[in-house]
């Protein structure tokens, strides 16, 4: 059973990425209160993932989290 149409959202995500520069300003905002977040969590996560990471805005945050050796980025969209 498939629940989404990967195509449709993989075009979706491919028209979003063109204009995604107009918007780092919210990236980094959303990237900036997640890490914070995450700084009162005592346990460290040396391997991390950015699932729909847009152009990596939230890995370059958690790129700099101590503890962290590795951030692994995925989107749908080559774009």
């Amino acid at each position: 059973m498939e629940v989404f149409d990967r195509r449709l959202l993989r075009q979706r995500r491919d028209r979003a990425a063109k204009d995604i520069q107009q918007f780092d300003f919210l990236l980094a905002e959303v990237a900036g209160r997640l890490t914070e977040r995450l700084a009162v969590i005592k346990k460290t996560f040396p391997l991390v993932a950015d699932i729909g990471s847009a152009h990596g805005v939230l890995a370059q945050h958690l790129a700099q989290r101590a503890g962290t050796e590795r951030v692994i980025c995925m989107d749908t969209s080559f774009e």
